[in-house]
């Protein structure tokens, strides 16, 4: 899920240089980029922070195998590089809990699709390139 349709923010916010939280929305001062102020990037971080007591919660077991030991909370859509990017990837929708030996398995077969869907990505511009 990207960071523009998370229904904590104003999607339009950034076009109208204000602070995107849906309780905020002062103007940017002229150094800030995304939040007004630190008070309002952490209110955005802390409300997506909940969301691990939460999958534990709602899941209560391994969605996978039924496991109860040793739980993890698995990214359903992997994130990328290093961090969030511009993304909302705690949103519950978007978690699931897995004993640590799903987890294992379900990352494993995430990367090898991520490998999979670039090299196909590369190997179309190729072709093109020769059309």
């Amino acid at each position: 899920m990207r960071m523009e349709t998370c229904p904590l923010l104003d999607p339009s916010a950034a076009s109208r240089r204000e602070c995107p939280w849906r309780d905020c929305r002062k103007p940017l001062p002229r150094l800030r980029r995304r939040w007004c102020s630190d008070a309002c990037g952490l209110r955005f971080g802390i409300e997506h922070d909940f969301s691990r007591e939460a999958i534990l919660q709602r899941d209560k077991v391994c969605v996978r195998c039924g496991g109860t030991e040793h739980m993890e909370v698995n990214h359903k859509v992997p994130r990328e590089g290093r961090g969030y990017n511009s993304g909302c990837y705690n949103h519950l929708e978007g978690l699931e809990l897995l004993c640590r030996a799903c987890h294992v398995v379900t990352t494993t077969m995430q990367r090898k699709w991520q490998r999979l869907a670039a090299a196909a990505q590369r190997c179309g511009e190729n072709t093109a390139r020769l059309l």
